[in-house]
Parts: structure tokens; C-alpha cells; sequence
């Protein structure tokens, strides 16, 4: 991850177009769209996948999502996902994704301010890391609206920048300022 002979290295912009506006504001900027984003790092994951969103849905056509799809598919490949999320949003994917959150390769974790007080959220942040080697950073949540609606701006990166954001993540779990949740 901290290679400083890593020969890949990228970066490309990531949006979520309004609908009014559909895929000729991807097309025409040339960007990559968050739904295809998202489906190609958990499709191309091959050890593990972590998702942080503080808002997730799995309701409005999110049910069978392409996203949900690919992460069964994952899991079926062995891939470990972890998800970092809030109270409300652990609720929400028990209640929705029962099939895919039972399974044992698939971990919870919350923020200890969150866990201290549900008012507060935690964290804010938004991405999806696969295996450390690619990752996605931005505005988008884990929701309907966050993947195929609202305007939404982010970055898909791959090389030593998506070490980075793995190990940033996985010193907040070490640290315990994110608490691992059973479901």
C-alpha cells in the first residue's frame, strides 16, 4: 500500500447525476456514474469490502439493486464486507437485507459517538474500498436517491491513495473510535 514503487496509480471523477439531467452530464464531462462505481468495486473485490455511509436504504426499487446483487456475489466468492454505518442504519439493513447481513463474513461497526448518543451521527464520511487497492470518496450515501437521483460528486482512486483511506479506516477500528455491532 505505502509502495513508493507502485506503478498504478489513478484517479477519476465520480458523479451521481440528477435525473432530469441522466447519463449525457456523466457522458458529457466524462465521468464514471456512483451506481457503476460502486457495482465494479464489489464486483472486482476479491479478499474485502468496506462500505461507510451514515445514511443506507434498502427500500424505493434498492431492494434488488444491482448493489445488493454484487454483494451476494461477493460473499459467495469469500469476500469479507464490513459496514460502517449508524444504529438506525444497521436497523435498516436487518430489516431489509436479512439475506446478505446474517451471513458471517459480513461485520458491523458503529461510531462510539453514535453509540453514546443516537443524536449524533459520528461520522460522515461516504466511500466503498476494495481490497485497499481501489477506492470511491465523495458526497454519495448509501441510498436510492445517493446512487441514481440526487446531484452527487466523488472520486474513484486506485494505488497508494486507496491504501491510505483502508488504513485510515481500519486505524478507527483498531483505535475503537468504530465499535464492531452484532446483529
Amino acid at each position: 500500500m505505502n509502495n513508493k514503487y507502485s506503478t498504478h496509480e489513478m484517479v477519476e471523477v465520480v458523479i451521481t447525476p440528477p435525473e432530469q439531467y441522466g447519463i449525457q452530464l456523466a457522458y458529457n464531462i466524462r465521468a464514471r456514474t456512483t451506481l457503476g462505481v460502486f457495482t465494479q468495486l464489489i464486483a472486482q473485490a476479491n479478499n474485502h469490502i468496506l462500505i461507510a455511509s451514515p445514511f443506507i436504504q434498502t427500500y424505493h426499487g434498492f431492494t434488488e439493486s444491482p448493489i445488493k446483487s454484487a454483494l451476494i456475489y461477493a460473499l459467495d466468492r469469500n469476500v469479507h464486507i464490513d459496514i460502517v454505518t449508524t444504529g438506525a442504519g444497521i436497523e435498516i439493513l436487518k430489516n431489509g437485507w436479512t439475506d446478505l447481513v446474517t451471513r458471517d463474513k459480513v461485520r458491523f461497526f458503529q461510531p462510539k459517538p453514535n453509540i453514546d448518543d443516537e443524536r449524533y451521527i459520528g461520522s460522515h464520511a461516504k466511500c466503498l474500498i476494495s481490497d485497499g487497492q481501489a477506492a470511491y470518496v465523495g458526497s454519495a450515501n448509501f441510498t436510492q436517491p445517493g446512487l441514481a437521483g440526487n446531484l452527487e460528486l466523488g472520486l474513484l482512486v486506485e494505488g497508494d491513495a486507496a491504501g491510505q483511506i483502508a488504513l485510515f479506516w481500519k486505524y478507527l477500528i483498531d483505535i475503537k473510535f468504530l465499535i464492531e455491532v452484532k446483529i
